[in-house]
């Protein structure tokens, strides 16, 4: 990925074939094209000081223990595994500020190879914190002040291997360094899936998932990484646990829990039993039009009360629906003739601010279509108007587009960020209201237009995943206005009676909250864990403290 942003080094947001977006962003934002504000040249950027003795003696011992070429000390991967990818690590980065970085890299090609650096690093007081596709927005990866010693960033993606398949239980033995792609692509030769799409797909891993709970867009149907896992091979500082994936048991706790959300705190995940299912026979997506964002919730909500569950649903509210109909690429004449007496149409029925919603549906062909009129007809009751298979397309076309629109913002001197929370069905539409309101509020305290938008990103019986935008310009000092727009989202969030991070994880930007989330108790055994499984803080120091001071947001919010 880029060091300074998003993606691919050589893609940016497509943004010569969305005539309409940039007129969009400079009325929400009041920016200009005239105020660039290019990443500095890397070769500028100071790096503190390598902080182990003998560096290149330290690099030998590494290649001994994995190989040629499978450590660095280089100052450009040094870099690249300094941080994560959230507004604040892209900040700081574009502007060359790095108060801090790993020591020195290294790529294990197995668990045997962990097993063996984790020793290593054990007998030499070093500090590891594990290393996916460094996609975290939550600030997870950054080397904190708590790091007192020399600092080892594992890097996983040496170890993307399929190793073992039992095709008649639908499960598979992977190696957690796998990214996206490559998990798909070897579980396809042998006609399976493991079906867990998230926003960063294409460059985050396995591990990653795992250490960060995360969510998939098709988590609707498959569920979430927690539900996909059966068993975990780690390795702590103190021991190596190999679990075995059965169907169900009752001898004891379920040891391989604790890693699920641990951040690589604890220690690291080498190996995930996963539960997979048969590539699906049939993929539909469609559009749907609701006139308010509310109808739309109680259409999703009536859907899980019939027991029809869709793969996907991303229900966007007015002002995300706004931007949606501003990214559209320009279509023929022709066919933009035939759909004019269609809006048209549908403004006098009262669809004036409508919210658009693509909903998915997978597995055999009868299935598909059953579970596609089902949901129609519930839709139809809500208000719902079908827009047909051509917003699915496209939307799937570009799902994995949008976070280089951030990095774009960003060249003309904005602040974009993401908030994604969950709560039940009841409190939904107040706290999506709330978060509006506040952002609304800190834009009139800054004294600036702002944008702010919203989806419905994961459903599930009891609630929903609410998943916010928002922009403003950065201004003279971006990362102080940053962390003030922060507090008050997250702040409303957690005050509507939402958790603080649905998929994201804590890392250092959602630390600040976590102690009123969990209570004393939480504290407690989030302590016990640390001192059980890593009792010399060895990895990822500062990581899951909720007592933690964040420099520009304190501690103990909410």
């Amino acid at each position: 990925m880029k060091w300074h942003g998003w993606g691919h080094p050589h893609v940016t947001f497509p943004m010569e074939d969305k005539p309409d977006l940039w007129p969009f962003v400079r009325e929400k934002l009041g920016m200009s094209r005239d105020l660039y504000h290019p990443a500095v040249k890397v070769e500028d950027i100071k790096l503190p000081a390598n902080r182990l003795t003998d560096p290149k003696a330290t690099l030998k011992e590494l290649e001994a223990l994995l190989g040629a070429d499978r450590a660095s000390i280089d100052d450009f991967q040094r870099l690249v595994h300094a941080f994560g990818k959230s507004f604040p690590d892209l900040w700081r980065a574009r502007a060359g500020i790095v108060a801090t970085a790993p020591d020195i890299i290294a790529w294990p090609a197995s668990h045997e190879d962990v097993v063996a650096v984790i020793a290593w690093a054990k007998k030499n007081k070093v500090h590891v914190i594990p290393f996916g596709g460094g996609t975290n927005i939550a600030g997870a990866l950054d080397v904190k002040e708590e790091a007192k010693l020399p600092v080892l960033s594992l890097d996983m993606r040496g170890m993307g291997r399929l190793l073992e398949m039992q095709q008649d239980s639908n499960l598979a033995l992977l190696e957690t360094g796998a990214v996206g792609p490559a998990i798909e692509e070897q579980l396809g030769q042998r006609g399976f899936s493991l079906g867990h799409f998230p926003d960063s797909f294409e460059f985050s891993t396995l591990g990653g998932w795992i250490a960060t709970r995360s969510a998939g867009m098709q988590s609707d149907a498959y569920g979430r990484i927690e539900d996909m896992v059966q068993a975990l091979h780690t390795v702590t500082s103190e021991h190596v646990l190999e679990l075995k994936p059965f169907p169900a048991t009752s001898a004891g706790p379920d040891l391989a829990r604790p890693f699920i959300g641990s951040e690589g705190c604890f220690g690291i995940i080498t190996r995930a039993w996963m539960r997979v299912h048969p590539i699906p026979a049939s993929k539909r997506y469609v559009g749907y039009l609701f006139k308010t964002f509310e109808q739309g919730l109680a259409a999703v909500k009536a859907c899980h009360e019939a027991d029809i569950k869709p793969s996907l649903v991303r229900l966007q509210d007015e002002g995300e629906t706004e931007l949606a109909f501003n990214l559209k690429s320009p279509k023929p004449l022709l066919k933009s003739a035939v759909e004019f007496p269609v809006k048209k149409l549908l403004k006098t029925l009262g669809y004036t601010k409508p919210a658009i919603m693509v909903v998915g549906f997978e597995g055999s062909d009868q299935q598909t279509a059953h579970l596609a009129s089902a949901a129609a007809s519930i839709f139809k009751k809500h208000g719902g108007f079908p827009l047909g298979d051509s917003i699915g397309s496209a939307w799937s076309k570009d799902k994995y587009n949008t976070p280089y629109l951030r990095d774009y913002i960003m060249d003309y001197g904005g602040i974009a960020d993401v908030a994604e929370t969950s709560t039940t069905w009841g409190k939904l539409a107040e706290l999506h209201g709330a978060v509006l309101a506040a952002v609304s509020v800190g834009c009139a305290e800054e004294n600036l237009p702002g944008y702010v938008g919203c989806h419905l990103s994961h459903t599930y019986v009891t609630g929903g995943c609410l998943y916010f935008t928002w922009a403003l310009q950065g201004g003279d000092k971006p990362l102080e206005r940053y962390y003030r727009m922060k507090a008050r989202v997250t702040d409303a969030i957690v005050a509507a009676g939402g958790t603080l991070s649905h998929h994201h994880a804590v890392g250092t930007e959602h630390l600040p909250w976590l102690a009123k989330e969990i209570g004393p108790g939480g504290e407690a055994m989030l302590g016990a864990f640390k001192k059980a499984f890593d009792p010399s803080d060895m990895f990822n120091p500062g990581g899951l403290t909720p007592q933690r001071i964040h420099p520009y947001l304190g501690t103990n919010r909410g």
